[in-house]
């Protein structure tokens, strides 16, 4: 070995730190990020409601408020599970940083354990299942029509697709892709 061949090899290294610094910058930006996204959502929100209590609606205002707090919540539940992520990324960051191959299947784990704890469904504190389906004029159908091809979804996951590509594929995001998948009692994809 050589003088010059070792030099350009410790070089590599540090332009591999280089480059995991600043992929850590970018992750710890969108974490910071999420905070104000959430509180601008939740100010939103507040006002559509302070606009249901303050202001006479007609059967159209009630319909579009409506539609924008449907719009709202969907986004602030994103962010809600890119929060939960996010918290995760933090706890394990440093050990990734100190001990990357003995740390990584723990840090995967963990992801993967709080993706399957988003993916439960809400469970209505006050409101009974009969009060809901008064509310959204449920009526019993076999199988609930879906935009999303549920079978073309199935081969995804067969041929190995992550949820997060198959989102991408269907133009949603993920935890709507997993939603279905648990509606339907599709078979996960791994996620890492």
């Amino acid at each position: 070995m050589k003088k010059e061949e070792f030099l350009v090899q410790i070089q590599k290294i540090l332009n591999l730190f280089d480059e995991l610094e600043k992929e850590i910058n970018i992750a710890d930006e969108m974490c910071n990020k999420l905070p104000e996204l959430k509180s601008d959502v939740d100010k939103l929100l507040s006002d559509y409601y302070h606009i249901i209590e303050d202001e006479e609606l007609d059967s159209k205002g009630y319909e579009k408020i409506g539609e924008l707090i449907h719009k709202e919540r969907k986004k602030r539940r994103d962010i809600i599970w890119l929060d939960a992520l996010t918290k995760v990324y933090l706890n394990h960051k440093n050990q990734l940083i100190i001990s990357p191959k003995s740390n990584r299947s723990m840090f995967s784990n963990t992801i993967q354990k709080t993706l399957n704890g988003l993916d439960t469904s809400y469970n209505y504190r006050i409101l009974s299942e009969e009060d809901v389906k008064d509310i959204v004029n449920f009526k019993e159908e076999p199988k609930r029509k879906t935009k999303y091809d549920i079978d073309k979804i199935q081969q995804m996951l067969n041929d190995g697709y992550t949820m997060i590509k198959i989102a991408e594929e269907f133009g949603t995001n993920q935890p709507n892709i997993s939603r279905l998948c648990k509606k339907y009692g599709l078979k996960k994809a791994k996620k890492w």
